[in-house]
């Protein structure tokens, strides 16, 4: 009745009297375990609302829970860059991390993670992105940028045991070990 009730609303021009019942509607869905239902609904309230971040949010978890990984990571990518924009930098690295969790095969992720980690001062942090992201382009046999993302640690800290184990290792996966010999004794 509520999303009847949302419906007229809107044909009545009430946007938020419509946003109100749909919203109970979606609640009710969600607390239910039907997913899909709510984010039905969810997708109505961000036609009337498309910049919510709420409702971003909550569709971004209800994908995640059915294991939609590309509509998640999108609703996830929406709330990152509003936390971005509103200076919620620590916010918004949760929500990168959420992502790179969630999609393993994203690398760029970690473009956005290393740089808020460096905008927040945690060098540490930024070169573990760096290595993780690199590691993640090895196993899929992308050592050119694996080794890209190397170089961005080590220009961090040069001496850096983490990053230079992972050198060694793109190094030695593309055929040039005396590369990472020398990159050691240097």
């Amino acid at each position: 009745m509520l999303n009847l009730l949302g419906d007229l609303y809107i044909r009545t021009s009430s946007k938020a009297k419509a946003v109100s019942c749909y919203n109970s509607v979606a609640e009710h869905f969600s607390e239910l375990g039907f997913a899909q239902k709510a984010i039905a609904v969810y997708n109505k309230i961000s036609k009337l609302e498309p910049n919510s971040v709420e409702v971003s949010a909550k569709l971004a978890e209800l994908y995640k829970e059915k294991g939609s990984v590309r509509e998640a990571r999108s609703h996830y990518v929406t709330l990152a860059e509003h936390y971005q924009k509103t200076g919620k930098k620590v916010e918004a690295l949760t929500i990168w991390k959420q992502i790179a969790l969630l999609d393993q095969a994203n690398t760029d992720v970690f473009s956005h993670i290393a740089q808020t980690h460096l905008d927040l001062g945690e060098t540490d942090e930024a070169i573990a992105a760096y290595v993780e992201c690199s590691g993640r382009l090895t196993s899929q046999k992308k050592h050119g940028p694996a080794l890209e993302w190397i170089e961005k640690a080590l220009s961090l800290r040069p001496e850096d045991p983490q990053a230079l184990a992972a050198f060694v290792s793109a190094k030695f996966a593309v055929g040039r070990p005396d590369e990472a010999v020398e990159k050691l004794t240097e």
